[in-house]
């Protein structure tokens, strides 16, 4: 998503005054090579942090319910 939309991201106001203020500071050369690394450790932080998280509370509620579903059949 972010090489096909990458020039989405790169005409946003909002990412043109975040690369302003921080292209200095930031290590990178170019504002498409700082959006790209900054969107790719946004992925991963949903997809691992994110995901664990969800999994364990869905896997909780779903393993609650059919406990509790498997006893009001009985």
């Amino acid at each position: 998503m972010t090489v096909f939309g990458m020039k989405f991201i790169l005409l946003d106001p909002l990412n043109i005054k975040e690369w302003s203020d921080l292209k200095e500071s930031s290590g990178y050369s170019d504002i498409s090579v700082y959006f790209a690394y900054q969107t790719f450790t946004g992925t991963l932080g949903h997809l691992f942090v994110l995901g664990i998280v969800m999994g364990l509370i869905l896997g909780t509620i779903g393993g609650i319910s059919g406990k509790v579903g498997r006893r009001l059949l009985r």
